[in-house]
């Protein structure tokens, strides 16, 4: 099996920041997998300059048909500041310190659940080294 990634010989665009980034080819040889003749897959990718993101994909492949994946009605613009604010009523119960360490009863700024199953005084309960059984189980 052969495969070939080309970058476009030439600028295709799709809007005015649209590139075509990569056409990637796969070739099957006749025989490869029971196949009468030899078999070409070509997947194309649309990137946007602007986006920074696959903006459009298409895959031809005689043994499946072609397949499209397109965003459409992009619109570029601010989010909105609400999602960006704390919910009505919510209540911070105790503050995050800097650098994972809990600060007492607190909560820690690493990952969710507290000091850890390895930490005395951690979620895991037993002290001990994390992903082991518990005794009995």
């Amino acid at each position: 099996m052969a495969i070939t990634i080309n970058p476009p010989t030439n600028a295709i665009t799709l809007n005015p920041a649209d590139t075509l980034d990569e056409i990637i080819t796969v070739t099957i040889p006749k025989g490869q997998i029971g196949n009468d003749r030899e078999i070409k897959v070509v997947t194309e990718r649309w990137v946007s300059n602007d986006l920074q993101m696959l903006i459009k994909s298409s895959n031809s492949d005689p043994r499946f048909g072609d397949t499209t994946y397109q965003l459409t009605g992009i619109v570029e613009r601010e989010p909105d500041a609400s999602l960006f604010q704390i919910p009505p009523g919510y209540t911070d119960l105790a503050p995050v310190v800097p650098g994972g360490l809990a600060a007492p009863g607190g909560r820690t700024g690493g990952p969710a659940g507290g000091r850890g199953p390895g930490v005395p005084g951690g979620r895991g309960g037993r002290g001990g080294a994390p992903n082991t059984p518990e005794p009995g189980k």
